[in-house]
């Protein structure tokens, strides 16, 4: 079971990072600025790096 807690993790932070590139690709077409694009990235790091500390806290 701790294994398939490991692989799922890993799959929710794929899937986080995966919509990302998703964020910054709409953001570029829409023309936002490189600041906009920077700080919308580290949002979702960060994000990313909570959920992956609350699975980890489990």
């Amino acid at each position: 079971m701790a294994a398939l807690s490991a692989t799922a993790l890993e799959l929710i932070a794929f899937l986080v990072r995966a919509g990302t590139d998703w964020f910054i690709a709409l953001k570029l077409v829409n023309n936002m600025d490189e600041k906009e694009i920077e700080a919308g990235m580290a949002y979702e790091e960060a994000r990313t790096d909570q959920i992956m500390a609350r699975w980890r806290a489990k």
